[in-house]
């Protein structure tokens, strides 16, 4: 599906796993680069490895813990660094009590 977002820039947090790594491989299969974020380094490294060679397009893992105001800031200086805008956010972390 051709949904004209080639050339967008886009940041998803959460995406290590789960709906966060399938939205990822979503826009990136559109033509989207993509900074990414979890907690988890390894994990990270390793879904934007997996949907780069999938698509070959950019994804930029940034490990980042988002209830940490420091972390969460670096992430996006760190995303905008990167892919040198950004168009596109999805807030995908979360977690349940």
């Amino acid at each position: 599906m051709d949904l004209g977002m080639t050339g967008k820039k886009a940041i998803v947090t959460g995406a290590s796993e789960g709906i966060g790594k399938a939205i990822t491989l979503a826009f990136a299969r559109e033509g989207v680069d993509v900074a990414i974020c979890a907690r988890r380094k390894e994990p990270l490294e390793q879904a934007a490895a997996e949907i780069t060679r999938a698509t070959n397009r950019q994804i930029a893992p940034i490990p980042a813990d988002l209830t940490k105001p420091a972390d969460a800031e670096n992430f996006i200086r760190q995303a905008h660094a990167a892919l040198g805008r950004i168009d596109i956010l999805v807030n995908n972390a979360g977690i349940g009590p």
